[in-house]
């Protein structure tokens, strides 16, 4: 991470968003180096992270660990973001978890597609963790009642 974004951000500053502290946030990528960018940035930020490289990893790892919020790539190699965000929306048990679309798929159809299977947010590859953070935080305070 480049020290100019460690030194525009303190360290823990979005620590408290999510009625628990730390905020767990699954990152969903099939590339590794993406996930671990923004789980660098996001643990740096104050936020647990968990990591998935697949849909279907995604959708045991939200069972499992019962995530803050959930980073979704739409392109995956075994099903699409937009297939586990369906599955994750018609469980009760994950039904209200926020998941943010993240994505260098940016077409219309995609964010539309997005939305309607239950995804929150859709953001556009690349974006700046920075950037990504104040989603995360956004969405976790709405979610907790809490102004932004």
């Amino acid at each position: 991470m480049k020290s100019g974004v460690r030194k525009a951000l303190r360290p823990g500053a979005y620590r408290h968003v999510a009625g628990r502290d730390p905020a767990l946030v699954l990152i969903v990528d099939d590339y590794d180096h993406t996930r671990e960018m923004y789980a660098e940035f996001l643990e740096f930020a104050g936020f647990r992270v968990a990591e998935a490289g697949t849909g279907t990893h995604a959708i045991k790892t939200v069972h499992e660990r019962q995530p803050s919020l959930v980073v979704m790539d739409l392109c995956l190699p075994d099903m699409n973001g937009w297939q586990a965000a369906n599955i994750l929306r018609r469980d009760a048990r994950t039904v209200d978890i926020p998941i943010i679309a993240l994505t260098a798929y940016s077409r219309t159809h995609a964010r539309d597609v997005a939305l309607r299977a239950g995804c929150d947010v859709f953001l556009e590859k690349p974006i700046a963790p920075n950037a990504l953070a104040e989603q995360i935080t956004g969405l976790l305070r709405r979610r907790n009642g809490r102004a932004t």
